[in-house]
This record gives structure tokens, sequence and C-alpha cells, in this order.
């Protein structure tokens, strides 16, 4: 498995000048992240405006740990992260426009997300 993954990615590589994390936090969260980010999209969408700015700080983290594993969750994490960024908050928006989400998604799967 560890091969699996050094092939996609190598490991010394930085995404978003963060440096990569190490497989335990990726297979942790690779484990966790279908209880975890839709509970997420509707808090960051959440009228008390700290709930937002620590919601949209923690899909960030989210997101560069699980990689492309995060292809099963893109079209309703857009739909977030569209709505969040015409919040009237600014922490808010700068959270959010700093998601890397096609970052990891090939250019054909993430137009078809789009397109949905």
């Amino acid at each position: 498995m560890l091969k699996t993954l050094q092939i996609i990615y190598h490991d010394n590589i930085k995404f978003f000048s963060v440096e990569r994390p190490n497989l335990g936090c990726r297979e942790l969260m690779y484990r966790n992240q279908s209880k975890i980010l839709p509970g997420l999209a509707k808090d960051i969408l959440d009228w008390v405006v700290e709930t937002r700015k620590k919601s949209a700080m923690l899909l960030y983290t989210i997101i560069i740990n699980s990689e492309a594993n995060i292809t099963q969750h893109v079209s309703m994490l857009m739909d977030a992260i569209y709505k969040a960024a015409i919040d009237e908050e600014k922490e808010v928006v700068q959270y959010v426009s700093r998601q890397g989400i096609m970052y990891f998604q090939s250019t054909f799967g993430f137009f078809k997300c789009l397109s949905v």
C-alpha cells in the first residue's frame, strides 16, 4: 500500500506550501472523511460566524490530508464552497478560496462534478 501511495505523489512534494501529511494521517482521513464531510458542509454555511470560520479552516486541512480520496465528495463540497465564497465574513472567504480541491482531481472528473 505504501508503494502505491508513493507512486501517485512523492513524499517530498509540497501542496500549497504545506508538507505532505504522513501516511497515518492520510489513511485515518480516508477512513473517516465520509462521516465528517457532510456535517462540515452544513457547518460552513451556519449562521454563527465562528462556526463558519472553524469549518472553513477544518475543510482546508481535510482536503490536504485526503488528497485524491476527496473525489467522491467533490460535488457536495463544491456546493458548500461556492456558497461560502460569497460570505460577508472576510476570513471565511479567505479560507474557502484556499481550497485546492481541484489540485487532486483529473480535469475531466472535476468538470464532470461541476456540471452535475
